[in-house]
């Protein structure tokens, strides 16, 4: 026991600033990295020199196509990265992307046959779906027999590598977050810095193997919790009419 007037630290209350909160990072946190997926989209998709397909034109034609990229005309929607009992990291994104191209199909000796310009419209890439299933349309600002080579390279080999472009950003976000990782329990090693360009540190943190399947499984989690509160609240309701009938002279509530 303790002397009168000596302190015991056992019972002493102290201000543990931020390291009280959310102690091992047990409640939900939530970082904003839409703002990440623009810069990175931008890199991407702008430029008026930015090439991003210059091969052979499908078909066997000996003809030549090149595709550039030249603005990201729309990235809206939103995108997060959420972190939960301290181990599991999801990057959650709904987002509209729109990328304004320019095609030119060249013969064997460089002579331009066809060019044309469009959009690719991304009405919605999110986690609902995998990772690369979400749809493309690719809408032409001409559609006649001058630009109908261009249209089709723009399509049918453009239209790929733009899917790939977008893959890869969202999957680097996943491991410059920390999706796949382990936190390290106190004294022991730390995970690797993360790349030049990542996002901030506290993006990262541990995850589930499969993000999508630990959505579902959190949404499923929070509908259980829905349930829960509904029933305490009829039980509640249910004991506070039996309460008021006896205080009206009814029936002793039991």
């Amino acid at each position: 026991m303790a002397k009168i007037e000596e302190a015991d630290p056992r019972w002493k209350v102290r201000d543990l600033g931020d390291q009280g909160k959310n102690v091992n990072g047990w409640h939900w946190t939530e970082n904003d990295c839409l703002p990440w997926f623009k810069e990175k989209f931008e890199a991407c998709f702008s430029g008026d020199d930015n090439k991003i397909l210059s091969d052979e034109v499908a078909g066997g034609s000996g003809l030549k196509g090149e595709l550039t990229c030249y603005k990201l005309e729309t990235c809206t929607g939103e995108a997060h990265i959420n972190r939960r009992k301290g181990n599991k990291v999801m990057v959650i994104y709904e987002m509209e992307l729109k990328v304004k191209w320019k095609a030119v199909v060249s013969d064997k000796d460089g002579n331009e046959v066809s060019s044309s310009k469009g959009n690719f419209n991304i009405p919605c890439l999110d986690t609902v779906d995998e990772i690369d299933e979400f749809e493309i349309h690719v809408k032409f600002n001409k559609d006649n027999d001058a630009a109908t080579a261009a249209n089709k390279y723009a399509k049918v080999q453009g239209e790929p590598k733009v899917r790939a472009l977008i893959v890869d950003t969202i999957k680097q976000l996943q491991r410059e977050a920390g999706v796949g990782q382990k936190i390290p329990k106190d004294g022991a090693a730390a995970p690797a810095a993360p790349a030049a360009g990542a996002p901030p540190a506290s993006f990262g943190g541990a995850t589930e193997k499969n993000d999508k399947a630990d959505a579902q499984k959190s949404a499923a989690e929070m509908q259980a919790e829905a349930e829960a509160r509904r029933q305490m609240e009829a039980t509640k309701a249910e004991i506070m009419a039996k309460v008021q009938k006896w205080q009206s002279g009814g029936v002793y509530p039991h």
